[in-house]
């Protein structure tokens, strides 16, 4: 039984001032006046999903509303010390840009909230510390309130700029990409598994409470981002239930569960899914719990913010439990699942509908090297038919299903192999056909691979060093 999870991220910046330029008044925000200075920040959701526009995959990354909410550390030494001052509104200057204007001063902490309720900030009295003002910073919808307001109001989202100063006399100050956090996580569940008929999805023992802000103890980095390392649970917090019920058009629970934080312990969150077993033919439940791939298989894995746990059970042994209540209390049972990131490279992952497309690879390029029959690896897995995968050359004509060996020097191949543990895996294949040559003029070529509606690409390339000289990946292209 193999299981996978999950990354995330926050604030960075760049500031520069300029000379002040004269602008008309817009609407619900005046021009900055003596003491003040217009303030830009680009703002950035970190691991946007490469999906078609004003999809849910889209909305989970929508900013809707932005809100500025500064505190004073002038004499503090600790940020926690910091003082709520005053907060502003934001608006949509151009793509990702939201402006608005702050009073100049120094060590200035500045939080950024999209798609919070105002009313949050309206509780905030002015010399409140900045750890008192993040336990009122509380957020307390119902898991399913999410989903039900996404495409109006999106998820919350939390950033923080600290320690700035805005001099006297500056007037134009520009922050750049600076990250926001999701403050919920998110799961979604499908099968492959042919003989399990879903038919709901429970989440047990979910937080009915989560904070707005992210702990900065709880962070550590990744590359350019910064992704949370465990909950920050609120103190008495009570849990509830959400459940989702399948249509009979679709095949899987997506963007359907958003969940705060909790920790794994008494009261941990759960996933139960409700089915038909072929065998057995009645409607049985299976508690899956959430697990991370680098630890023990006995070790599960915390809800933390700004995660997607995407769920795949790939195949049923036998019935679960007779009702919810005795699967909820229970250990897994009959279930083979893995749990594969989403975070850390959402654009693996594509969703069309009730439909999904896994790749584990994100580069833009196979590189092969010199040798006749040098090969590599992707594999995928998805709830598309088969069939439905089509591979051609870019800007050729011909399409293929399982071979396909238009070109001289290269050939893609989408095959499947079983594995010591009796698991099917399926994968493209990319080989070469011939040695590199230093003067031949097809070195590199790039396929065309549709799924459905979806389109990438994978590009091959052949180069004249050995095995441990060669890299692999592949290019999200575009959709059809």
């Amino acid at each position: 039984m193999k299981k996978l999870p999950i990354l995330l991220a926050t604030a960075s910046l760049l500031a520069l001032s300029a000379a002040c330029t004269n602008r008309e008044e817009t609407t619900g925000h005046a021009r900055a006046h003596t003491g003040e200075c217009d303030v830009s920040l680009q703002l950035n959701v970190p691991f946007q999903p490469i999906t078609r526009a004003a999809t849910p995959e889209q909305q989970e990354a929508a900013i809707h509303s932005v809100h500025l909410l500064v505190f004073d550390g002038k004499g503090t030494t600790d940020t926690a010390d910091a003082k709520f001052a005053y907060w502003r509104k934001a608006w949509l200057r151009s793509g990702t840009t939201y402006q608005s204007t702050l009073i100049q001063g120094e060590r200035l902490n500045i939080y950024i909230a999209a798609n919070a309720d105002e009313d949050l900030f309206n509780n905030l009295a002015v010399g409140t510390t900045w750890s008192q003002a993040k336990e009122q910073l509380l957020l307390t919808n119902h898991p399913r309130d999410f989903r039900a307001s996404l495409e109006t109001k999106g998820l919350p989202l939390w950033g923080q700029l600290l320690n700035q100063t805005i001099s006297a006399g500056s007037t134009r100050i520009l922050y750049t990409d600076v990250k926001l956090i999701r403050a919920v996580a998110a799961v979604n569940i499908s099968v492959t598994a042919t003989n399990f008929q879903l038919e709901a999805g429970y989440i047990s023992s979910a937080s009915n409470a989560g904070y707005l802000a992210y702990e900065p103890a709880y962070t550590g980095t990744k590359g350019n981002n910064i992704y949370i390392t465990q909950p920050n649970v609120p103190a008495n917090t009570q849990y509830t239930k959400d459940y989702y019920s399948l249509s009979q058009s679709e095949k899987a629970i997506l963007n359907k569960f958003y969940i705060y934080e909790n920790k794994v312990g008494p009261n941990e969150t759960k996933v139960i899914l409700q089915g038909r077993y072929s065998l057995s033919g009645k409607t049985t439940f299976y508690p899956l719990a959430l697990r991370d791939p680098a630890l023990p298989l006995t070790q599960k894995q915390p809800v933390v913010r700004n995660t997607k746990f995407f769920i795949q059970v790939t195949n049923v042994n036998g019935n679960g439990y007779d009702t919810y209540e005795e699967a909820e209390r229970a250990e897994e049972v009959n279930l083979t699942y893995e749990v594969v990131p989403w975070n850390e490279t959402t654009d693996n992952v594509f969703i069309d509908g009730s439909q999904y497309f896994f790749i584990d690879s994100r580069r833009d390029k196979v590189t092969l090297p010199r040798y006749i029959g040098a090969s590599h690896k992707l594999y995928f897995s998805t709830s598309y038919a088969l069939t439905d995968i089509k591979m051609k050359l870019k800007g050729g004509t011909t399409a293929a299903n399982e071979t396909l060996d238009e070109h001289a020097r290269f050939k893609l191949e989408r095959k499947q192999e079983i594995d010591n543990e009796g698991k099917l895996h399926h994968y493209f294949e990319v080989s070469t056909k011939l040695a590199y040559e230093a003067a031949a003029n097809d070195l590199s070529t790039t396929f065309e691979v549709s799924v459905g509606r979806l389109l990438f690409t994978i590009t091959a390339t052949q180069i004249e060093g050995a095995d441990d000289d060669w890299d692999e990946g592949y290019e999200i292209g575009r959709e059809l």
